[in-house]
């Protein structure tokens, strides 16, 4: 017999020997135990989740250069291979865009509520469009 089992049938035991009232207090007792680790679970989960989305963003070098070729195309048009590299930063910048809303969407879940209800409550608005 296996240590596990064999320990749970001694506890079986014991408990089965416990009277009602106290059995009561002891099942109380395991239920609160149970809420509190499942409680800080989600709240691990719920840190994990926030931080997977605030790295959900283009790196800084990737970024400034973004922007710049941005604004350089509003003004005029962009060589080959600097138009190459704008579009392959809207291509990784609309897949991270993809994974956030996954995200979103787990948190939301693990929450309970919507995603615009979650967007709300951390006072975030959707992305300007790429």
């Amino acid at each position: 017999m296996s240590k596990a089992l064999f320990q749970q049938d001694v506890l079986e035991s014991v408990l089965s020997k416990l009277k009602t009232t106290e059995l009561e207090r002891f099942s109380q007792l395991i239920s609160s135990i149970l809420e509190r680790r499942k409680k800080d679970n989600k709240e691990e989960q719920e840190k994990v989740l926030l931080l997977q989305i605030n790295n959900c963003v283009l790196p800084d070098g990737h970024l400034e250069r973004f922007l710049l070729l941005r604004e350089k195309r509003k003004e005029e048009e962009l060589p080959k291979q600097e138009l190459s590299e704008y579009f392959d930063f809207i291509s990784e910048e609309q897949k991270l865009q993809v994974k956030r809303i996954s995200l979103l969407k787990q948190l939301a879940d693990l929450k309970g509520i919507t995603v615009p209800a979650l967007m709300n409550q951390l006072e975030i608005t959707a992305p300007e469009s790429v």
